[in-house]
């Protein structure tokens, strides 16, 4: 669903909504997990700069890297059944009133902790710093490190989650809108199936119409054959044969 209303710029507010729709699909018979996230499955998230605050900045420049980011309930990853590899996962005590915290995947970790043996739990990161105020995030600990999900390519991409309920109030306002909607456009669809194809352009009407043209010739094909054979049967044979 879409929160692009000012009603969801509050973080807290969000927060409670969620909580408050988690607990009512959770009584409809036949629901086995629920999960909230700012971006659907096969759609890419927000890329957004971190620093690492252990490290010296003074010859790196402002940040360390980019990752893409979510936000996402603590079931975000039992639903999609996403492994942990080390440390925790969010849980329920996760949420506005305690300390920053974020996963990161595995590709993060090997790019960004290459010494030997290298642990980035209990590590603090930050996200958006030297951004635009509405981008920079309070300092997080990293909590735990997750198998790679492969959301928007085949390629493995630095990626870290964060919990809904701790995203701050001028990134959430921005997110919602920023973000897609829950409703994507038979277009939009189609950017991110055919961004997966080396080569392809996102858009391209040449490429689509001959798509369409040879669906179009399948389905002729396939309902004309069929038609030929009956037209050649003798009805009086049909009717001789059935009887």
């Amino acid at each position: 669903m879409s929160l692009d209303n000012p009603r969801f710029e509050s973080t807290t507010q969000m927060a409670q909504s969620v909580r408050y729709v988690e607990r009512r699909f959770k009584a409809v018979r036949g629901v086995a997990a629920i999960a909230t996230t700012s971006a659907l499955p096969l759609l890419p998230g927000l890329p957004m700069p971190f620093t690492i605050l252990r490290n010296e900045h003074s010859l790196l420049g402002r940040y360390d890297g980019t990752a893409t980011w979510r936000s996402v309930s603590p079931q975000h990853f039992k639903v999609f059944q996403i492994r942990l590899l080390r440390g925790r996962m969010f849980t329920d005590e996760d949420d506005e009133k305690a300390a920053g915290v974020v996963l990161i995947n595995r590709t993060m970790m090997n790019e960004f902790w290459q010494e030997i043996d290298a642990n980035p739990i209990g590590h603090f990161i930050s996200i958006g710093k030297g951004e635009e105020p509405s981008s920079e995030d309070i300092p997080r600990q990293i909590v735990g490190v997750i198998v790679d999900v492969r959301d928007a390519g085949l390629d493995r991409e630095p990626s870290m989650y964060v919990p809904l309920a701790q995203v701050p109030d001028r990134m959430n306002a921005r997110n919602n809108r920023l973000l897609p909607t829950g409703i994507p456009s038979a277009l939009a669809l189609a950017r991110v199936t055919i961004s997966l194809i080396f080569g392809t352009q996102t858009w391209d009407p040449i490429l689509l119409g001959l798509v369409a043209l040879l669906l179009c010739t399948v389905y002729l094909l396939a309902a004309y054959v069929p038609s030929m054979r009956a037209c050649r049967v003798d009805p009086a044979v049909a009717l001789c044969s059935e009887t």
